[in-house]
């Protein structure tokens, strides 16, 4: 019995010690993103929803947003998720791709770049 309590208190320990890290990650990630965005050029120029489809496109170059997805992920209207994605390709830092009908905005590899 004793073998068996000692196991899966070390097994919760390493989990909160894997937890603890990767929350550790993901902070330094965010302040690198804040960081980036406050020494760029566009520094007043978005908002938060802005900020976070940045973060993104800079973990995962070649991520296609599109409108529908922004309305979905963050509550927003049509016309604001529009608005916000056709900002961003006014800036030139993300590529708009015209699928039939719909727009696809692309985060390209070299976004932490341009800002």
């Amino acid at each position: 019995m004793t073998y068996f309590i000692d196991f899966n208190i070390s097994v919760i320990l390493n989990a909160v010690d894997e937890l603890q890290e990767y929350l550790r990650v993901k902070t330094q990630e965010f302040y690198d993103v804040s960081n980036i965005l406050d020494e760029s050029k566009y520094k007043f120029k978005f908002n938060f929803i802005q900020k976070d489809l940045i973060k993104k496109g800079i973990k995962e170059p070649g991520h296609i947003f599109t409108v529908k997805s922004i309305m979905n992920i963050y509550g927003v209207s049509e016309n604001t998720a529009r608005k916000l994605l056709r900002d961003l390709e006014k800036m030139k830092l993300f590529l708009s791709i015209k699928e039939g009908r719909t727009t696809h905005y692309i985060a390209p590899a070299d976004l932490k770049n341009k800002l």
